[in-house]
């Protein structure tokens, strides 16, 4: 015998099934039509095109072909990395730069569309703009010269850094303005960025001013976005002999900069850099610690120091700091 509570509960329980069942039809239905489609509809949308957002200079030149021919998908998914700040980023590195570069002149223009997509404050925003300068594509240079007039310190010194490398001497006059004037105490990455490329172009004046400045703001804790850039350019070709800053640099508060002393050296060890190698050894930053005690012992070849004591006393005995190496002995 079925209570009549019963019946209604079983009934309630059957329209509840009915009601799943058309929901899953409905969805199997849905993914179907999806598949049926073509590819090409299914597939993520390829990078925004330069909008409205942002300063003017953000925006694409009038008359500027902004929609290259169809991405690859190899290429997708590296911009897609390059904009992932898990993946991407200034502490752990960002390793989709090496295959972005390896893509040459073609991912050009779909690095010049994500420019203008990036907010005001992504950390891949400035590393756009520095890997097109390192793509050293000419058709850039329209580009890089329309962000020379950007309100962002970072974004104007890459987009020197790329004037620098394309070898536009035709901006000289521009960036020698640039190099002459009065930067914030803080945000001097373009004045460097200027000060670089005229050395590299043969100005020996505006190396030694680079070097000054990096001396200038050494002690600086707000300076660390510049002098970590400039660092970086202290360790391409060509670059001013930024040597006798690193044991300042080596002892500045921020993380970043102390990394770009240490990978500064790296490019090059040699005796002169031993005073900053010295000074990592002490290091909070273990990992800093040990490249520090490699280099040493790779550039003196005593491996029987390790703590920063035993070195410290050891430069005192070879004279380190007051220019003697030590090596060998």
């Amino acid at each position: 015998m079925v209570y009549p509570r019963q019946a209604q509960r079983q009934a309630a329980r059957r329209r509840i099934g009915a009601w799943r069942v058309i929901v899953q039809l409905a969805i199997v239905a849905a993914i179907s039509t999806a598949c049926a489609r073509d590819d090409g509809a299914t597939r993520p949308a390829p990078p925004p095109t330069a909008g409205d957002r942002g300063d003017s200079n953000d925006r694409p030149l009038p008359g500027k072909r902004t929609r290259p021919a169809p991405m690859d998908e190899a290429l997708r998914q590296s911009l897609d990395t390059l904009r992932d700040r898990f993946a991407c980023n200034a502490i752990s590195g960002c390793p989709v730069d090496a295959q972005l570069i390896a893509f040459g002149w073609t991912a050009r223009p779909y690095l010049e569309q994500l420019f203008p997509t990036a907010p005001k404050q992504a950390m891949w925003r400035l590393r756009v703009v520095r890997l097109i300068a390192d793509l050293k594509d000419p058709d850039a240079l329209p580009f890089l010269t329309h962000l020379l007039d950007n309100p962002d310190d970072g974004v104007r010194a890459r987009a020197l850094l790329g004037v620098g490398l394309l070898d536009a001497h035709s901006l000289e006059a521009k960036v020698r303005e640039i190099a002459h004037a009065q930067s914030h105490p803080l945000r001097f990455a373009t004045e460097a960025s200027a000060m670089w490329v005229l050395h590299t172009w043969g100005d020996r004046d505006a190396g030694r001013r680079f070097v000054a400045l990096l001396d200038r703001f050494a002690d600086g804790a707000l300076a660390t976005p510049a002098l970590t850039w400039a660092l970086s350019l202290c360790r391409r070709p060509k670059s001013p002999a930024c040597d006798g800053s690193y044991a300042t640099l080596a002892r500045h508060p921020g993380f970043l900069v102390r990394r770009g002393v240490l990978e500064a050296v790296e490019v090059a060890p040699r005796t002169i850099h031993v005073p900053a190698l010295i000074g990592l050894v002490s290091d909070p930053i273990a990992s800093l610690q040990r490249r520090a005690l490699a280099l040493l012992a790779q550039v003196t070849g005593r491996r029987d120091l390790r703590s920063a004591d035993e070195w410290q006393s050891w430069c005192v005995e070879v004279g380190c700091m007051d220019g003697g190496t030590g090596a060998g002995r």
